[in-house]
């Protein structure tokens, strides 16, 4: 072959040399591209994940402060981001409130713990009435009651009420009864005897943290309020809707329950410290001060998303004011 001929093959061969080349190159670049979108993407919604934590917890402060009293917006930096007028404390039943920070719409609501059934403290007559209130009946009811009470007790003082001790892994379990406190109300769950029906219905009227035997009706939610005497599903709503006008909730002659707060910021009589008040220890003082609160806080973020953030947490202190975390029950994003 003459060199005439071969030099439109060797012409051909670097052409094809150079195309290669070509798309080698295009296939590193693209590759460079994707990887500094995936950063680019992982730095916004790094950033993105800050922002949303720093409003949550803008929240929380608010709301603790709104539990106290009135926050004079006008006097702090950053006024004109809390868009929301001078007013007096905030309601401690669960009524939401709306506030504006950051250019977002925020719903906060505070449930105070001490209208809530302690399942550490509660008695038998209290826990009995709180199950009442769900589909159970009869026997049933006798049941869970002294497995939630021999879950929470020493078995010699289950004994002394004639409670027979579970023998859990007896029964099928994978562990043991605990014979102490409960830590969290979902440890409820692993009750013999609590379905997943009976827990939902009791579910938002029970706690750990409040520390009492008895609730305080003015903050307490509908599933606490049934376990008062005399009060049925539509009793208690009418007692909900009242604290709306502005009426305190009145029990029967004879009936004792721990101080109201129904006038807001009025204290509550102590309660004196039990064995196994739950996590966090017993409230202090009067007041709100030792108190758990639980606040939930819905931010609504853009694109047709919100945040969703569930704290417990419990003050300590006047100054500004104090308070501890006790627990983030939940911290989740959700489409609207």
């Amino acid at each position: 072959m003459t060199d005439t001929a071969a030099a439109p093959q060797q012409r051909g061969f670097a052409l094809l040399l150079v195309l290669w080349a070509v798309m080698i190159l295009g296939v590193v670049a693209a590759a460079m591209l994707a990887g500094s979108k995936a950063s680019q993407r992982q730095a916004y919604d790094g950033v993105d994940t800050l922002r949303r934590n720093a409003i949550e917890d803008a929240a929380l402060a608010r709301a603790v402060a709104g539990a106290f009293a009135s926050v004079d917006i006008a006097k702090k930096p950053g006024a004109d981001a809390l868009a929301e007028p001078r007013k007096s404390h905030w309601r401690r039943d669960g009524t939401p409130e709306n506030i504006r920070f950051d250019g977002h719409v925020i719903t906060v609501s505070i449930q105070d713990e001490t209208g809530k059934v302690d399942i550490n403290l509660a008695s038998k007559d209290t826990l009995t009435a709180l199950l009442k209130t769900t589909d159970l009946s009869g026997a049933d009811i006798e049941d869970l009651t002294n497995h939630i009470i021999d879950w929470r007790s020493n078995p010699k003082v289950s004994a002394k009420d004639n409670i027979v001790p579970v023998e859990y892994v007896g029964l099928g379990y994978a562990y043991h009864s605990r014979h102490g406190p409960f830590q969290t109300i979902d440890e409820l769950r692993l009750v013999d005897g609590m379905t997943a029906e009976v827990y939902d219905q009791i579910a938002s009227g029970i706690t750990v943290y409040s520390g009492r035997k008895d609730i305080d009706p003015a903050t307490a939610p509908l599933a606490a309020l049934m376990t008062l005497p005399g009060l049925d599903r539509q009793k208690a709503i009418d007692v909900i809707a009242g604290r709306d006008k502005g009426i305190p909730y009145s029990p029967p002659p004879g009936q004792t329950t721990i101080g109201s707060s129904a006038s807001p910021g009025a204290p509550a009589t102590p309660a004196a410290p039990a064995a196994g008040a739950g996590p966090g220890g017993p409230p202090v003082t009067g007041g709100i001060i030792g108190h758990a609160l639980s606040i939930t806080a819905v931010v609504e973020l853009d694109k047709g998303r919100e945040a969703i953030r569930r704290s417990v947490v419990r003050i300590v202190g006047t100054d500004d004011p104090v308070y501890v975390i006790l627990r983030d029950e939940e911290r989740v994003q959700r489409r609207q």
